[in-house]
Parts: C-alpha cells; sequence; structure tokens
C-alpha cells in the first residue's frame, strides 16, 4: 500500500514539475500602453538651459 502511494505522489509531483517548467518557457503577454503627449511637452530644450550654471569664484 505504501508503494502505491509514494508512486501515486511521485506522479503528481513530476506532473506538476513539468507544467510549471513548460508554464515558465511560455513568452510573455505583449502589452502595450498608450500614452497622451500635449504638444508643449514635444518642445526641445533651449541649448542656454542645457549648460550649467558656473559661479566665478572671487
Amino acid at each position: 500500500m505504501s508503494k502505491k502511494i509514494r508512486l501515486t505522489f511521485a506522479i503528481i509531483l513530476l506532473a506538476v514539475s513539468i507544467s510549471l517548467l513548460l508554464w515558465g518557457y511560455l513568452p510573455n503577454r505583449r502589452e502595450t500602453l498608450e500614452r497622451v503627449i500635449p504638444p508643449a511637452e514635444m518642445q526641445l530644450p533651449t541649448p542656454s538651459s542645457l549648460l550649467p550654471d558656473i559661479e566665478p569664484v572671487s
């Protein structure tokens, strides 16, 4: 009786392990995110705003 229980448990464990292994190899779902960007945010920064503010040392 003990051998049958162990064999049944081993088969169930093997089936669960194989199903999880196959599930891990499936490709991910493709998700797309649409964002609305207002035109005011699509402007390029001015070149002077990219320069660091350097203060002279006295």
